[in-house]
């Protein structure tokens, strides 16, 4: 009965975390936008724990990508939001049991994650492979950064509120 009750809350969270991705967003240049999503993502890792939280939120990370239009973002998106929950949960669940700590180690991996990804996108796009196409790439897309961060403190402040709450009731789900 616990890994049925770990599977639909692991479900429930992935769809949590489309959803606040998908509808629950703000567009910003030139081609990304501010959501939600992340709470839920740090969500998933400390209630679920690592592994499981981590496919949670990589999956329920990925789908958003898939139907909002960013599709090519996906498979990075799947990886780098899994790696964030991964490491939210194993820092809250297996060492100092602080949100906010693993929290920002999850976000931190989020922000360097789309830097580097979104860096070989324009790379790619511009179809070289030397010095002042890699600097060009790493310039445009240094205004990304200030972004992630602004979404990575409100997904940490959506953590810190909605913890406390859910893990009451997914304690007392998870113990039937």
């Amino acid at each position: 009965m616990k890994k049925t009750n770990t599977l639909v809350i692991a479900s429930l969270l992935a769809s949590l975390t489309c959803i606040a991705t998908t509808f629950f967003k703000i567009n910003t240049p030139p081609n990304g936008y501010i959501h939600l999503g992340d709470g839920f993502v740090l969500l998933s890792g400390a209630l679920l724990g690592p592994y499981v939280g981590g496919l949670a939120a990589g999956t329920g990370s990925m789908l958003a990508d898939i139907f909002s239009g960013y599709a090519a973002y996906a498979p990075a998106t799947f990886i780098i939001k899994a790696l964030a929950a991964l490491t939210c949960g194993f820092i809250y669940q297996k060492l100092i049991k602080n949100i906010i700590i693993g929290g920002i180690l999850g976000e931190i991996i989020v922000i360097a994650g789309y830097f580097l990804y979104d860096t070989f996108l324009k790379l790619s796009s511009i179809g070289e492979w030397n010095h002042t196409a890699f600097s060009t790439a790493l310039l445009s897309t240094l205004p990304t950064i200030p972004l992630n961060c602004i979404q990575g403190i409100v997904g940490i402040v959506i953590t810190v509120i909605l913890l406390p709450i859910v893990n009451r009731f997914y304690k007392s789900y998870t113990s039937q």
